[in-house]
């Protein structure tokens, strides 16, 4: 059975802010090539850690590179293109 929309909705008695949390904590998903996995994976297994302790250390160590002294992001990286998520 397909739902469809109704042309117009009633909102007149809704509440707004319902369900929104302040302290919810929101997890982002990352996808990552083949070769990045990989390698991210040895090395949380190796260490007996998760890949997203993993990937957050990586990214820690190399934060500094990618700002300039204002906090402001380097122009320094091509966008990736690839969509990993097909």
């Amino acid at each position: 059975m397909v739902n469809k929309m109704r042309k117009e909705y009633d909102f007149a008695k809704g509440e707004r802010g319902k369900f929104y949390r302040p302290e919810a904590k929101l997890n982002i998903p990352v996808y990552l090539d083949q070769e990045a996995f990989v390698f991210v994976q040895k090395i949380a297994s190796e260490k007996g850690i998760t890949s997203s302790s993993v990937v957050n250390q990586l990214i820690r160590n190399n934060m500094s590179q990618f700002l300039n002294p204002d906090g402001s992001i380097r122009q320094t990286f091509q966008e990736d293109k690839t969509n990993y998520s097909e």
